[in-house]
């Protein structure tokens, strides 16, 4: 057995550090960098060793000297193509150029792979000379034109770096400006940054307007334009006007395209035309986010042929409105009898009659009271937006229609010492949620403790207005403020006080006025005797 041993020990070969094929990939790199070749870190250990030795052999048999007026430093720049070190197939003009000129100072054998990229280098150092030479000409002639009126002395010899910077101050300054801006007070500068000093911020300043076009519409009419422009792009795409989307690249947008793009939502997607007329506004706005697209204008003067068939699609689909009842007083005082009496639990029967009083008495639209799917405490009614006085509370609503910059609006409910007065069942109701121990901010909320949603409002209510006698279909969550409008109207209340309840900037307030046939038969019968 120890015979054995000791003659595989025998066997062992040490290894040849000699052979390239046994060093390691930095050991390459080092003897390929005392060769006066500088590698990339991406290169295999394979091509490394072919490397090694193609020039191991070439400089072992090679010399290769530069006859140029400047001397050409031996370590080449890392930023030097590794072409240079691959093998590239001869050309016929550099063979030829190796066999004919035996007086040259480049001596290459024509069977080596350095001829054709050695004469690709002598190409590039030649036509930065002639670039060098053409800024030097250039800034030579600039300073001569402006000796006359600007006197300085030239310098004795130039260099690439202040031919370059010549050139850049010559663009520079022939780079037209815009009028300077008439200083308007002692603090204005007169000597304002321009040029690169501008386009530094340029990436961030785009940032801050897109933020700025997203902010400048409502978060609900933004929904609706936003599915307006994929509509147009999904257009687009199905009838072959654009092959595909590219991210930041804006779609055309002409006026025969929005034609098509009309008839297209009127036939297949069946749309009414101010959904239409929605679409066209979320197209326009969308384009906005493009500094190269021109804003799409849809009015009758610049767009007459879309105004014509926008004009026909309304004549169109011209359809008889849904009847829209007003909820009186009398209704709502029977609505809550009806509650009273028992229709869900005690807790959302308290809710629905706070919520259906708050909202006739302070001119509430459905959605300043009720949330669409999730509470956002910045824009839906929340519990510290109520605050109790000695005979009235302040209502303040953060958002609303007519309030589009949430500068907040407050609402003075008092009371009435009726059936309906809302101060005293805004206080009860505050009383019996403080009990239930809800987490949520949310003012109006559910047995379940979650915020009143829109859709939940209007189901309960019709519940209750069948429970009533009424027909629930002629109603919706809006007849509360029509009623509230129809109410002070038949009370003799004046328009202008309407105009600050109702929180109505113009005389639309009028269209939520529902005259009784009553009084227009008094009316009548009062024309005969005038």
């Amino acid at each position: 057995m120890a015979e054995r041993r000791s003659r595989s020990r025998t066997r062992r070969t040490t290894l040849d550090l000699e052979n390239p094929s046994n060093w390691t990939v930095n050991q390459l790199r080092e003897k390929l960098q005392g060769l006066g070749i500088w590698t990339p870190t991406t290169l295999s250990r394979t091509f490394l060793i072919q490397m090694y030795r193609e020039n191991k052999a070439l400089n072992q048999n090679t010399t290769v000297t530069f006859n140029t007026p400047n001397e050409i430093r031996s370590r080449p720049s890392t930023d030097m193509p590794t072409a240079l070190c691959r093998e590239v197939p001869e050309t016929a003009d550099a063979q030829t150029a190796a066999q004919s000129d035996t007086n040259a100072s480049v001596h290459l054998p024509t069977t080596t792979t350095m001829a054709a990229p050695m004469t690709l280098m002598m190409e590039c150092i030649n036509e930065l000379k002639n670039t060098v030479n053409r800024l030097v000409e250039t800034n030579s002639g600039q300073r001569r034109l402006q000796a006359s009126s600007t006197p300085s002395p030239a310098p004795t010899s130039y260099t690439l770096y202040t031919a370059i910077e010549a050139e850049k101050s010559r663009d520079i300054d022939s780079t037209p400006r815009d009028r300077q801006i008439p200083e308007t007070s002692t603090r204005s500068r007169s000597g304002a940054p321009h040029g690169t000093q501008v386009q530094g911020g340029h990436l961030e300043l785009d940032t801050i307007v897109q933020g700025l076009l997203e902010k400048s519409i409502a978060p609900r009419t933004k929904i609706v334009y936003e599915t307006g422009f994929r509509k147009y792009v999904q257009f687009l795409l199905l009838h072959g006007f654009i092959s595909m989307v590219m991210e930041g690249v804006a779609p055309p947008v002409t006026e025969d395209l929005l034609v098509l793009f009309v008839a297209y939502c009127a036939s297949k997607l069946k749309l009414s035309f101010p959904t239409v007329k929605l679409y066209l506004c979320g197209i326009r706005h969308s384009c906005l986010r493009y500094s190269d697209r021109p804003l799409v204008n849809i009015s009758a003067i610049s767009s007459p042929r879309l105004n014509a068939v926008l004009n026909g699609l309304k004549r169109q689909s011209s359809t008889q409105a849904k009847p829209r009842l007003p909820i009186t007083g009398t209704i709502l005082a029977n609505i809550c009898r009806t509650l009273r009496l028992g229709v869900f639990s005690k807790f959302t029967d308290l809710m629905m009659e706070t919520a259906c009083t708050v909202a006739f008495f302070g001119f509430l639209r459905c959605g300043e009271f009720t949330c669409r799917s999730t509470f956002e405490s910045g824009v839906n009614l929340s519990v510290i937006d109520v605050c109790i006085e000695s005979d009235y509370f302040i209502l303040t609503l953060k958002s609303s229609k007519t309030d589009p910059f949430k500068k907040g609006v407050a609402i003075s409910l008092f009371k009435n010492y009726t059936d309906t007065c809302p101060y005293t069942v805004v206080c009860k109701y505050l009383m019996e949620r403080q009990k239930l121990g809800c987490q949520t901010e949310s003012l109006f909320v559910t047995d379940y403790k979650t915020p009143l949603t829109r859709n939940v409002f209007i189901e309960h209510l019709k519940h209750v207005l069948r429970l009533a006698g009424l027909n629930p279909d002629l109603y919706n969550g809006h007849s509360l403020r029509s009623g509230a409008a129809t109410s002070a109207a038949t009370g003799q209340v004046e328009d202008h006080l309407i105009k600050t309840l109702g929180r109505w900037s113009s005389d639309t307030y009028c269209r939520y006025i529902k005259t009784p046939k009553s009084v227009l038969k008094e009316a009548q019968k009062s024309m005969c005797f005038n």
